[in-house]
């Protein structure tokens, strides 16, 4: 009886799984402040398994990641690696989903890693377009919010459109500021472009700009 079992195992097949990748973490996740323009990150990962793993292809999912490499190109069984690259945030404010996904030779299954970020505006402004005529004695607003301390000093406002008048204002918060527009008599209908310039905390100017529909 004992031989026969022997024998029954001896006769079974012996499984060896393949080397693959495990990573630490398969998301980052941050907030970028306004003036960050590269933002780097890193995904680290180990080599579970038997065998070595070679890496196939890297393919991320926007122009924006740029730099992507992993430290070497191959890794052996219990080795570490990591997978690093910049984020571009230059005009891309506001919420930002990214991907890379990650190929090993062998392996059909490929790894998706997800990057999530949060570019912080120098400046919220809203609405970036309103409708004024030259009835409206008070004028139009547009509101501006500034996400670093600020005064009014910081901005100036200045559109090349005839007859349309401009006033900048502060506003009832700290850091809010009101841009009215006021049409003025023989001010033409169309589309006013108006810029408004922001001195940032380094000292350098943004520009942002606004339409004003003149009826």
């Amino acid at each position: 009886m004992k031989k026969l079992l022997f024998s029954l195992l001896a006769s079974l097949p012996i499984y060896v799984f393949a080397a693959q990748i495990e990573f630490d973490a398969a998301e980052i996740a941050r907030t970028i402040a306004p003036e960050v323009e590269k933002s780097a990150f890193e995904f680290s990962f180990k080599v579970i398994g038997e065998g070595s793993v070679d890496i196939a292809s890297i393919t991320p999912s926007c122009t924006c990641l740029k730099d992507i490499k992993t430290d070497k190109t191959s890794y052996s069984a219990g080795e570490v690696g990591k997978l690093s690259g910049d984020f571009a945030t230059e005009g891309m404010p506001g919420s930002q989903h990214k991907q890379i996904v990650v190929k090993v030779a062998g392996n059909d299954k490929p790894y998706v890693l997800t990057l999530k970020f949060l570019v912080q505006e120098y400046l919220r402004i809203y609405p970036k377009v309103i409708f004024a005529g030259s009835k409206d004695i008070k004028g139009q607003l547009i509101r501006i919010h500034s996400n670093y301390d600020s005064k009014l000093s910081d901005f100036t406002a200045n559109t090349h459109y005839q007859n349309v008048k401009l006033e900048l204002l502060e506003g009832k918060k700290p850091n809010d500021y009101e841009l009215k527009i006021i049409p003025e008599s023989g001010a033409n209908p169309g589309r006013a472009e108006i810029k408004i310039s922001y001195k940032t905390p380094s000292g350098t100017s943004k520009d942002f700009t606004v339409h004003a529909m003149i009826r």
